[in-house]
């Protein structure tokens, strides 16, 4: 039998840029180091470390290293399992009894710097303690959950603004005692934008605003040169500042620049977006060249075969003398779904959701967000559609009245139930 291998179990709840924890994480393996020490272990110990993860059960599969260390004590792999405290391992009843039971069945010792061996001498007293210890640890992240929320709820009476501040903003108070964002004179956000106008794409930006020396977000990591900027954030600074200066997004939700006029627009049978191949003027389906031709179809075509299609459908917009009132219906829609933002931002703050899932929530609604703006743009479309007009434009006032023209097997428009309409009630008979 393999010789068995003691466990070193880190775990801190919350850690960010501005608060990683670091000295945290040194006095927990300081201690637990310690501890294996003193039992006679010196270079076989192994650390699993769960960082930013709650110890909250309903969040348990959250915390890859506590299972893997948990497979690893049902294996008969290890012999001990050191942390810094008990509510580093659990916070809850639950969990209690299934890391306690599979130690009992394979002879592992648990071993904490703050409360000793887990059920000490094996008494029904020391049993009686250590399920005490779960009973409070589960009180203690319940009353710190509850006094976030309360906490939560008097910031949002009171006005505050919740969250960090972007690029650009700091946080102040008001007049009234509010926290609210101030631009932030160190950080100003025009050369920003400035260099995005300039560049007309994210990655020129980037170069723009390097060779300008303008100052990057966050903190400069030590012993890795200079920072410089990247496409990732300076796009997510643009989504919240300026989205307006980004590329509409297209059916998978993707921003690529439009430099041909169907860009994003078109749907092949198979369900993949077109790519637009500029140079031969037509579009293609990546997903078709890796299955074959023979098992795919044609996986091509030519700009000109489907552009009459598009003509003869477009000339149905019929854009309604109200629109000014759809407009105001579309800023209602608009004014709900940014609510709604707030309010899953809200849960993932009290712990009800967790970051996985109010990543995706944030993902639909930003879609459903996108959708609105090009309902928007349409208020703005002329009666008839200049088709000499630039790629870029004319690709923005197509994809304002369709969110996707499906092809079928031919690579051809079927006919008008190919096209799916922003706003239904503008296409007339």
């Amino acid at each position: 039998m393999a010789t068995r291998y003691p466990i070193a179990y880190v775990r801190r709840s919350s850690a960010d840029a501005d608060n990683p924890g670091d000295v945290s994480r040194e006095a927990q393996e300081t201690a637990i180091r310690d501890l294996a020490h003193r039992d006679g272990h010196n270079g076989n110990l192994r650390v699993l470390v769960d960082w930013d993860r709650s110890a909250d059960e309903a969040k348990e599969s959250k915390r890859s290293a506590f299972l893997a260390m948990l497979a690893a004590i049902e294996a008969g792999e290890v012999d001990a399992v050191y942390a810094a405290s008990l509510d580093r391992l659990y916070r809850s009843i639950r969990t209690f009894v299934r890391l306690t039971d599979a130690a009992k069945r394979h002879g592992v010792r648990i071993v904490t710097a703050r409360e000793g061996v887990l059920g000490g001498d094996g008494s029904p007293m020391a049993q009686a303690f250590a399920e005490i210890t779960a009973v409070f640890a589960g009180l203690e992240l319940r009353t710190s959950k509850a006094r976030a929320a309360g906490a939560l709820a008097v910031r949002q009476t009171r006005g505050d603004h919740i969250g960090r501040a972007g690029y650009g903003e700091k946080l102040a108070r008001n007049g009234a005692g509010a926290i609210v964002t101030v631009p932030d004179p160190e950080h100003p956000l025009e050369p920003i934008l400035d260099a995005v106008r300039e560049a007309g794409s994210i990655l020129g930006a980037c170069k723009l605003l390097n060779d300008r020396k303008v100052p990057v977000p966050g903190k400069p990591r030590t012993n890795a040169g200079p920072p410089t900027w990247h496409p990732t954030p300076l796009r997510r600074i643009i989504e919240r500042q300026a989205p307006g200066l980004l590329p509409a997004a297209g059916p998978t939700g993707r921003r690529t620049p439009t430099h041909s006029p169907l860009a994003q627009l078109l749907t092949c049978h198979c369900g993949h977006v077109l790519t637009p191949e500029p140079a031969r003027k037509g579009y293609r389906c990546t997903m078709g060249s890796r299955r074959g031709r023979e098992a795919h179809g044609p996986m091509w075509v030519a700009e000109r075969a489907i552009l009459p299609a598009l003509r003869a459908e477009a000339a149905h917009l019929r854009v309604p003398g109200d629109a000014v009132k759809v407009a105001e219906t579309v800023g209602g829609r608009r004014e709900a779904l940014r609510a709604r933002l707030a309010r899953y931002a809200e849960l993932y703050a009290e712990g009800t959701h967790d970051r996985e899932r109010y990543d995706a929530e944030k993902a639909r609604a930003n879609r459903d967000l996108a959708d609105l703006d090009a309902a928007m743009v349409a208020v703005a479309i002329p009666a008839s559609i200049d088709w000499t007009w630039p790629s870029e434009t004319l690709n923005t006032v197509l994809r304002a009245l369709w969110s996707r023209v499906q092809l079928d097997r031919t690579m051809r428009v079927p006919g008008p139930e190919a096209f799916a309409w922003h706003v239904p009630e503008w296409r007339a008979a």
